[in-house]
């Protein structure tokens, strides 16, 4: 049996025997639930990284602190006591006697739904009682990241916001920009929205808060369609219901492994980002290393492997034996599928004008890929050409991906004959390390054979306590010196270029938050400004460079990228949490 994206399509197994579950695995990977109740698994999960336990750690602390808040503001706040024997009925007490904050409780369990669950803080919605005689309650969870964003464009909505002192939602106002799209946090909320229905407690519409970084209660609407799967738009409880629901099935069937004439397991290893943070890290990544499986293959995510899957390539050597000029027509919508089939029946000499006369845009793509008549379409390789209607856009690279991946080694992209990168007389490579969110160093080297260049490495930093007034400073006196160095190389006639990697991810993204974050300040740079900055020629994107030029089998993130280049750390895992 599988699983489809489509939770009325799903038919549930008996999960009545399955323990309760937390939030937290309706986001995780499905095959570390599948890993901890299978008990053929002989495997033991290695500890986390340190940075994933420091992280923990800093959450664990900002939680504190934002607690600490609330009850200085709400002395009349419930504060429970998360290890107490009692703290599931002193929560429900708290409920029924109308509390109007709950900080550290325990929902009771809900047997139907499997479900067990701790939200930080219930926060009462309503001045009286439901029809239903009982106080309704929503969920509020603290974590230690950013919340908002300024632009409502690719958010979650419109920002609601409460302010600690009075955190209700009937207090909240509207912000001008928006909701950071976090998946996490969303499905964690309705895990806990579902609970609360269940116990009856559950308030007049779902939604749930986020207290971030910014100290303030962002809510969020988990019925508003903002997820996309399975080509439709889902709410963030209908995603959470297929979520937890299919992890129920998944540890239900894992249960079932030891005892004679068990069904097969529901879910196999996938390749993904956070494999590399994963306990059970070296369980699968061996297994799919050594079945030179697809996802390997950087970009190939579970969408793109059902599709690969579904016709038969599983490896990456079956892809990379997929024939690239078929691949590339698909890449460009033509539906090679479709004209290849008709041409079986074609004399070999027949014109594409005459074969493919209904879709002109695709006959002008295939003449122009010199594909003129029957017999150079049947040319094209069928295999390859049942991709026409997958819809993927860069099946071509992907197979010189997959191609690069089995030799192990980095190439040249189609095209290229040298790899160029904009040089110039004074070159300022820049980095940036952030943590919790927030900017504490701005790091520049300068390269320069100018005698009156100041070269050497230049930061501007602080490992003290990290406010806004600090890190706005910090990121001025970066911006001043700078605009400054460029200016002074133009004045003397010299060429000056500043060098990143990754841009869009970091430096770019933090250029423009800081910019908006501290608009106003002294010395803080208009974000047209640090636009026309970003949009210049003095500004050269490392990473824009390799994709453009090359082809690895690690990707294109800097620290892989030098390491293959023989460069190496004096830690194991360098990093901005690590400094």
């Amino acid at each position: 049996m599988e699983a489809t994206d489509d939770p009325l399509r799903y038919v549930r197994l008996d999960v009545s025997a399955v323990p309760y579950q937390g939030a937290y695995i309706a986001k995780q990977c499905p095959v570390v639930a599948q890993l901890r109740y299978d008990p053929t698994v002989d495997a033991t999960p290695v500890p986390f990284p340190e940075t994933v336990q420091r992280r923990l750690d800093a959450g664990q602390l900002f939680e504190t602190e934002v607690f600490d808040e609330l009850r200085r503001l709400h002395p009349d706040a419930v504060f429970l006591d998360p290890n107490s024997a009692s703290v599931i009925s002193d929560t429900t007490d708290a409920m029924a006697s109308g509390a109007r904050l709950i900080l550290g409780g325990q929902l009771p369990y809900d047997p139907a739904g499997r479900r067990t669950g701790r939200p930080d803080i219930l926060v009462r919605d309503g001045e009286a009682p439901t029809g239903r005689g009982t106080w309704a309650y929503l969920p509020v969870d603290v974590k230690h990241h950013l919340t908002l964003q300024d632009a409502r464009n690719g958010s979650l909505g419109p920002a609601h916001c409460s302010r600690l002192s009075d955190p209700a939602l009937s207090a909240a106002s509207t912000d001008d920009g928006g909701i950071r799209k976090r998946k996490d946090d969303a499905l964690q909320l309705a895990h806990y929205w579902r609970m609360l229905e269940a116990c009856g407690h559950a308030g007049s519409s779902p939604i749930g808060g986020i207290i971030g970084v910014e100290q303030c209660v962002v809510w969020i609407d988990l019925t508003t369609a903002v997820w996309r799967d399975g080509g439709a738009m889902r709410s963030t409880l209908e995603r959470y219901d297929f979520e937890f629901d299919f992890r129920l099935d998944i540890i239900a069937r894992a249960l079932d492994q030891a005892t004679r004439g068990a069904e097969p397991l529901l879910v196999v290893p996938l390749l993904k980002n956070e494999c590399r943070d994963c306990e059970w890290r070296a369980v699968c990544v061996p297994q799919l290393e050594a079945a030179d499986h697809v996802t390997l293959v950087p970009s190939i995510g579970y969408s793109q492997w059902v599709l690969h899957r579904d016709r038969g390539i599983t490896t990456r050597r079956q892809l990379g034996d997929l024939d690239w000029r078929t691949a590339a027509l698909i890449d460009a919508r033509v539906d090679v599928a479709r004209w290849r089939n008709g041409a079986q029946t074609a004399l070999p000499g027949t014109s594409v004008e005459n074969l493919v006369a209904t879709a002109p845009a695709q006959r002008d793509r295939l003449v122009a890929a010199d594909v003129n008549n029957a017999a150079d379409l049947l040319a094209l390789d069928a295999t390859t050409a049942a991709y026409s209607d997958s819809g993927l856009t860069s099946l071509s690279r992907s197979i010189d991906l997959a191609r690069v991946g089995v030799k192990g080694a980095v190439a040249r992209a189609r095209g290229v004959r040298e790899v160029v990168v904009p040089r110039a007389t004074i070159e300022i490579d820049i980095d940036l390390e952030s943590y919790g969110e927030h900017v504490y160093l701005w790091g520049a080297l300068v390269t320069s054979d100018e005698p009156t260049v100041a070269v050497g490495y230049q930061p501007f930093v602080t490992f003290d306590q990290l406010t806004d007034e600090v890190e706005g400073g910090l990121f001025v006196s970066f911006w001043e010196w700078l605009t400054g160095t460029l200016a002074t190389a133009a004045a003397s006639g010299a060429s000056a270029r500043a060098y990143c990697h990754s841009g869009e991810s970091a430096e770019n993204r933090q250029l423009r938050s800081a910019a908006r974050r501290f608009a106003g300040e002294p010395g803080v740079p208009a974000l047209d400004d640090v636009e026309q900055f970003i949009a210049s020629d003095q500004w050269i994107d490392m990473r824009t460079v390799v994709t453009d030029h090359l082809i690895t089998p690690f990707g294109t993130g800097l620290k892989a990228l030098a390491a293959h280049a023989g460069f190496t750390w004096r830690d194991d895992d360098p990093g901005g949490e690590q400094s």
